[in-house]
């Protein structure tokens, strides 16, 4: 839960995945999550131009709907990947 005092939304381990929300960015309090999924798994993938394509799994960050007021900070591990092909 991050109010408007911010906070910090971490993903379940192994994942090392952070989101840094700085004090003022949400109106009211809301119950965030951060995983990161597949892209077979997005609902609406990003739209690619001819000759691009993902590199990586996506990060999914709920409710779609929230909105930031200010900059919140994504961190991540180099080695999630490595992590995740692992499992």
């Amino acid at each position: 839960m991050v109010g408007r005092d911010g906070g910090v939304v971490r993903a379940c381990p192994p994942q090392k995945l952070r989101v840094i929300v700085p004090p003022g960015s949400l109106d009211a309090a809301a119950r965030m999550s951060c995983r990161l999924i597949a892209k077979e798994r997005v609902r609406h993938p990003p739209q690619l131009r001819e000759g691009q394509a993902l590199a990586s799994r996506l990060v999914e960050v709920t409710p779609p709907t929230l909105k930031f007021r200010r900059h919140a900070t994504l961190i991540t591990s180099p080695f999630i990947a490595v992590l995740f092909r692992a499992l």
